[in-house]
């Protein structure tokens, strides 16, 4: 019997927990599972589902206590057939918890996607007996769970995975090139929200320490020049003040902040935010930082991307390293959370100490003036990527909704 699921998903905003949902539900449908997302109205996954053809069901959802909305998602569910409530989201993990605690005729299943541990009164919508089962998208995710007190048999792995099919043709690299004006420059990027935990201040940091177009280098025998280098940090987010303000700190390094995408950030000292294009702060050095703000174009930028840099001090698994990886790029990261699980040190990138901005400048710098490494662990990474496509995440989910129908 193929299981009926309700996916509850309240995030306004897309990011990786809603692009996963999407996924999700459109592997889903290559099973027959009958299926539905209940969401807020005017949400970014509202507008992608009904392009993708999922049926999308708007509901007003007031707070984790709400339980009016509860009561809605419960009737909903029981009046359409759907068999199991599956919450993405911490916020509908609370409506779909209280839901199930009046309905026991319906099945909870949570995906946890951050590597947080759990704290305060939090714990006990994970220590009851009303989730059927949680689903971690790491290894990391799921000891965590185990450490806070989660009996282990009650959490499932399933890793978050991409649509390879989206990354065989990149056609987009060329024209983010000719908008940033970057020329042959090597390009370091960086995709994911402006917030703490992505620590995107090691990143930073990291290509401050690197050192000038030009530097004569010594490199095991042989002795070569910086390239001249820029680095990208593609989307917004609650940090994008301060890690501005870090950028244009930093001695010898250029500054570009673009207004016209969205990123609302206010004058930063040594920026003129009158230039032409964009907020900026002029350097002779050759090395330049750009924000870009939020880009629904993101695949245009991978294509763009000659290294992946990734500083994140906590992270579930880390999509954008799938994305990077499916591109071809080798990728220079930080050991925070799930991160090493994708990556293979030394084979198709390097993973470093979490805010550890010295090591990141070495893994940057070794990538930077290596070509011969960038194009075998492009190839590596090519194959690696393979076991976190999509298709093995549906059918781990697939198992789980069937287990906690039997």
């Amino acid at each position: 019997m193929n299981p009926s699921v309700l996916h509850l998903n309240a995030a306004r905003s897309w990011r990786g927990g809603e692009q996963q949902t999407l996924y999700l539900a459109q592997g889903l449908v290559r099973f027959g599972v009958k299926q539905a997302i209940v969401g807020r109205p005017g949400s970014a996954l509202e507008e992608r589902a009904k392009q993708a053809g999922i049926e999308f069901i708007p509901m007003r959802i007031g707070s984790e206590l709400d339980l009016i909305s509860a009561g809605r998602v419960r009737d909903l569910a029981r009046s359409r057939g759907f068999r199991i409530l599956h919450a993405h989201t911490a916020h509908m993990h609370s409506i779909g918890l209280l839901a199930r605690m009046r309905a026991r005729d319906l099945r909870l299943v949570v995906s946890r996607r951050v590597d947080f541990h759990v704290r305060g009164l939090s714990i006990l919508k994970y220590k009851n007996g009303w989730v059927d089962q949680f689903i971690a998208i790491s290894n990391n995710v799921r000891n965590i769970l185990i450490q806070d007190g989660v009996p282990a048999e009650k959490i499932s792995l399933a890793f978050s995975g991409i649509d390879l099919s989206r990354y065989k043709k990149l056609t987009g690299g060329p024209a983010i090139r000719r908008e940033f004006q970057l020329g042959k420059r090597l390009l370091i990027g960086n995709v994911g929200a402006l917030v703490d935990h992505k620590d995107q201040r090691t990143l930073i940091r990291a290509y401050g320490l690197l050192p000038a177009p030009g530097t004569r280098i010594k490199y095991g025998s042989k002795t070569v020049r910086m390239p001249e280098t820029v680095l990208m940090l593609v989307g917004d987010g609650d940090r994008a003040e301060e890690y501005s303000k870090l950028a244009a700190s930093l001695p010898d390094v250029s500054v570009t902040i673009r207004p016209e995408t969205g990123l609302a950030i206010p004058s930063v000292e040594g920026v003129n935010p009158e230039s032409p294009g964009g907020a900026k702060k002029k350097s002779e050095s050759g090395k330049r930082i750009i924000f870009t703000g939020f880009r629904a174009d993101v695949l245009s930028f991978f294509a763009a991307f000659d290294i992946l840099g990734m500083s994140s001090k906590e992270e579930g698994l880390g999509t954008s390293v799938l994305e990077a990886m499916a591109c071809g790029l080798p990728v220079a990261a930080t050991d925070g959370g799930g991160l090493p699980e994708m990556i293979d040190s030394n084979r198709g990138g390097f993973v470093t100490p979490a805010q550890d901005a010295q090591a990141l400048a070495r893994s940057l710098e070794t990538l930077a003036i290596d070509a011969a490494m960038r194009r075998r662990f492009s190839a590596y990474n090519k194959k690696r990527v393979k076991d976190f496509s999509v298709e093995e995440t549906v059918k781990g989910t697939l198992k789980v909704y069937r287990e906690v129908l039997s």
